[in-house]
This record gives structure tokens, C-alpha cells and sequence, in this order.
């Protein structure tokens, strides 16, 4: 029997720190794009799909994936969780992995990995947050739809809603959960983009890169931000 992965990246214009984020171009590129760009060669993805809201701040985010051909699905704005439960019903996939918008220097490696080790202990959530390290701006999760389904009918509060995989680790009952140690040297670093501070640093590392932006990886990355930036991004 094949197994179905479905990879559902989270997007949203109107964030609050840096309004319209998302469509902000590095290197010429809207950020969603370069991270698309860096994840497009994934090997145990089957379909990816951008989920968004059907509010009308997020109508730019639709244009963009309407021009590139973009699988998107839009939907609740504030309860995420609905959007993400929406999107398995539609495709059925029988695991999902979780991403968001706001880390472009994610790329594919990362994802197989963390989908590898998912399915060879035959867990039922996985994350490479690791409990001694994790690196905010390549974390990855990959849960069973049961679930996601589970915690659609079950969540409640606002948080968990907006989170989508909060109420499966914090209180979902028995059930298989593996954290995994990320780039230790890179923990100490801010590698997401929620203000303008973080944005300047990616853009930054992307410049530096520029020649294979697709390609470089947490290695590159860090050599750069030991030698010219070590002190930017760090988290306090």
C-alpha cells in the first residue's frame, strides 16, 4: 500500500510585526517563492500545497500562486487548524508535514529527513524541535491525519487553533512522539522572519549566496553568520 504525503506550507499577508512578509522579495524573489524554490525537490513529498485564508488581505498571496501555478487552498483565517483539516479532506494524505511561510532557508534535505525517521519508527508526530536544540527558522513536524482529525474535533481554545499541531503534543493521550536534535551551532541563532530585523539578516545571508540560492544549505549558512554576522539574529 502507498503511503500519501501531503506537505502544507502556512501562509498569511497580514501578519502583524512585518504586514505582507510573505510577498516581501529577496534577491528579487517573493520570500514564499524562494522557499518553494528551495523545497521543490523533495523525495517522500507526494503533493504540496500552500494553505492560506480566504480573507481579503490575503488576495495578493492568491494572485502570486495563481501566475506560478501554485497549488493553494484557502480558508478560515484565525483557526489555521480548520484550514489544515480542510486540506486533508481534500487530499486524504495519510501523513502530513507542516511548514510556514516564514522560513525561507528551509530546504528539502531538512524535510526528507524528518519525514524519514517519521516513518521508519512508525511515529505518530515528529519534529526536529529538538529538546536540547532547535533551530527557529528550519523546523519541520510531520504527524499521522488521525491526528490532525483528532485535534479538529477536540481543540478548543484560540491557541490551539491557531497553532494546529499544539494540541497533538500537549494533549493528545498515547501517542508515538520523536524530537529530533537540529544543527546544534545554529540554535543560538534567529533564523525565521517575523520583523524587520530578521528579514534584513536573511536577506542578507540570501545576498551571499545569491549564485546558488536553492541550494546552500545550514553548513553555508552558518559559516557565514560565524564569520560576518555572529552577532546578529541571536536569540536573548
Amino acid at each position: 500500500i502507498s503511503i500519501v504525503i501531503l506537505l502544507v506550507i502556512q501562509a498569511r499577508y497580514s501578519s502583524t510585526r512585518l504586514r505582507g512578509k510573505v510577498l516581501k522579495k529577496i534577491i528579487n524573489i517573493p520570500m514564499i517563492l524562494l522557499l518553494i524554490y528551495r523545497i521543490k525537490n523533495l523525495k517522500n513529498v507526494d503533493n504540496l500545497i500552500v494553505a492560506t485564508s480566504n480573507h481579503y488581505t490575503d488576495k495578493k498571496i492568491i494572485n502570486l500562486f495563481k501566475k506560478y501555478k501554485i497549488n493553494f487552498h484557502s480558508g478560515d483565517l484565525n483557526n489555521v487548524l480548520k484550514r489544515f483539516y480542510d486540506v486533508a479532506k481534500i487530499y486524504k494524505p495519510d501523513h502530513i508535514v507542516r511548514i510556514t511561510a516564514d522560513c525561507p532557508l528551509l530546504y528539502g534535505s531538512i524535510i526528507d529527513n524528518v519525514i524519514k525517521i517519521h516513518l521508519n519508527n512508525n511515529n505518530d508526530y515528529t519534529s526536529n524541535r529538538g529538546k536540547k536544540s532547535n533551530v527557529d527558522g528550519l523546523d519541520v513536524e510531520v504527524f499521522k491525519s488521525k491526528l490532525l482529525t483528532k485535534s479538529y474535533l477536540y481543540a478548543k481554545s484560540k491557541y490551539d487553533k491557531e497553532h494546529v499541531t499544539s494540541y497533538m503534543y500537549n494533549k493528545l493521550k498515547n501517542i508515538k512522539k520523536q524530537y529530533i536534535d537540529s544543527n546544534f551551532r545554529l540554535s543560538k541563532y534567529k533564523l525565521s522572519v517575523d520583523d524587520k530585523k530578521d528579514f534584513d539578516l536573511i536577506t542578507k545571508i540570501f545576498n551571499k549566496y545569491k549564485s546558488k540560492y536553492s541550494i546552500f544549505n545550514a553548513n553555508d549558512i552558518y559559516n557565514f553568520l560565524k564569520k560576518d554576522f555572529w552577532w546578529v539574529g541571536k536569540k536573548l
